[in-house]
């Protein structure tokens, strides 16, 4: 699809585009919902108020919701036919399967867009000139197949903001594919509002699910894996989209951390599947993966309070020394 942007100054809502008759789709915007009626109207209204010059469809998934969402969702659809396109599941699929996965990768055969943006139902855009500005990065840096930006992490309980993510200032410009991986091993910088992929490239990625990714139960880290697998991304240094960390029905509010077995289940998950991304791209990225399985040993030893096997295993014992330098002084001297 060939595309050219058209004048700034005739920018405008999603909500009121008129596609011309045959205009081909340039974003589709990727929703997943399950029982998220308080939030997912912001999130819709965040997206419908985009300004854009191009053509956009939002696509949603919804989990079988019993809460009401699903009933707003069709009523946003009757009211934006043209743009919004519903899909409601009968039966809770991820109950089913236990995979966070499914909820995106539904997405794959019902793209028309030529890119992608994701965001989950209890996120929005807090800016809007998010897809705009995405399209203009993609469109001029032609070797680029995603753009990432900044996002606020918010704690949907008091309103507060946590940090921004990614928490390091980076500037705003092409990120090499080894930087990308050394950064995403290291701590998960992006975040899912953020995700703005070419779409051939992440149907791709859905439709043939990669090994690697099939080894952790996520979908966020894996599909940026991938794409910083693919060559080069960019990065765009503005705050576009909020994260509400710990909303209802959220992921984050699911997840117990203080359950230490599951924990320790999920960073050997995440050894196997660094160690599976390292060999199928032929070890490419092999110091940043052996950083991330290094650091996933560590933390399972501190989770089983076994600190012993740390200070046992030279290679173990010099990354934790040159990573936690004080929390080493106080084992050592604790063990002493």
């Amino acid at each position: 699809m060939n595309f050219k942007t058209k004048c700034k100054n005739k920018l405008v809502p999603v909500s009121n585009y008129q596609a011309s008759n045959g205009e081909k789709t340039v974003v589709s915007v990727c929703v997943g919902t399950y029982n998220q009626v308080d939030y997912v109207e912001h999130c819709l209204d965040s997206i419908l108020s985009q300004l854009v010059n191009f053509k956009v469809e939002i696509l949603i998934n919804d989990d079988a919701s019993s809460d009401g969402t699903q009933e707003l969702l069709l009523d946003y659809q009757k009211r934006f036919p043209q743009i919004i396109k519903v899909f409601l599941s009968e039966e809770n699929q991820f109950q089913k399967t236990k995979q966070y996965f499914i909820v995106y990768r539904v997405h794959a055969p019902r793209i028309s867009g030529k890119y992608v943006a994701l965001c989950d139902s209890d996120d929005y855009y807090c800016n809007n000139l998010m897809l705009y500005s995405k399209v203009l990065a993609l469109e001029k840096h032609k070797e680029c197949n995603a753009c990432f930006s900044r996002v606020r992490k918010m704690n949907e309980s008091n309103k507060t903001t946590i940090h921004l993510m990614p928490k390091r200032f980076y500037k705003t410009g092409v990120i090499p594919s080894k930087k990308l991986i050394g950064m995403f091993t290291k701590s998960y910088c992006f975040q899912t509002s953020s995700y703005f992929f070419k779409a051939d490239k992440y149907i791709e990625f859905c439709n043939n699910y990669p090994t690697f990714a099939q080894k952790i139960n996520v979908f966020d880290e894996p599909v940026v894996m991938y794409f910083g697998s693919l060559g080069k991304v960019y990065y765009i240094n503005k705050v576009f989209s909020v994260y509400r960390k710990f909303s209802n029905n959220s992921w984050s509010n699911s997840k117990n951390e203080n359950d230490i077995s599951q924990r320790i289940i999920g960073q050997q998950k995440r050894i196997d599947y660094l160690e599976e991304f390292n060999k199928s791209t032929g070890y490419r990225f092999n110091k940043a993966c052996n950083w991330g399985i290094t650091h996933s040993k560590i933390t399972i030893y501190k989770l089983s309070g076994d600190i012993d096997s740390i200070f046992k295993d030279k290679q173990l014992l010099k990354f934790y020394k040159r990573r936690y330098f004080k929390n080493y002084i106080k084992l050592k001297y604790f063990k002493h």
